[in-house]
């Protein structure tokens, strides 16, 4: 009787031999993939210190005692709550929006404009240009208040 030669069911081993071309072309895509999603985040945290800055020069505007007096207050309001989150703004800008009905049991809508450089977004890869963030806030005025023109 003859024997046949026994053949093993476990896979060859192969070489990595030319696998450094494979790696070459997938950290650079990673790393790019990686900061599109830091770069979208960070994008939404300033986001969302714009809001809050506009939420709070909204806050103080409806409580002023007429729209002049609250136009005063805008800017210095949004500046300082976006001191204290430590975002630096250029080109910035806190007005009124266009639908704001400064009456009594009206409403006040702030609109916050702010120009951020990507190189402040605090991501690994320096990118030039910015990108500009409006938000919006409305508050109500009390319905039992006098406003003065």
């Amino acid at each position: 009787m003859t024997s046949v030669p026994h053949r093993s069911t476990a896979p060859a081993w192969r070489s990595d031999e030319g696998s450094l071309g494979a790696y070459l072309l997938f950290f650079p895509v990673l790393i790019m993939l990686i900061e599109l999603v830091v770069i979208g985040g960070r994008l939404g945290i300033v986001g969302g210190d714009v809001e809050a800055a506009a939420r709070e020069a909204a806050r103080q505007a409806s409580v002023a005692s007429g729209p002049s007096a609250g136009s005063v207050v805008l800017v210095p309001v949004a500046e300082e709550a976006l001191a204290n989150r430590g975002l630096e703004c250029e080109n910035f800008d806190a007005r009124y929006a266009a639908d704001s009905n400064f009456v009594a049991g009206g409403h006040v809508t702030v609109m916050v404009t702010c120009n951020v450089q990507f190189t402040d977004l605090g991501i690994m890869l320096p990118l030039p240009g910015d990108a500009r963030i409006r938000r919006f806030s409305r508050e109500p005025i009390e319905t039992y208040r006098v406003v003065a023109p």
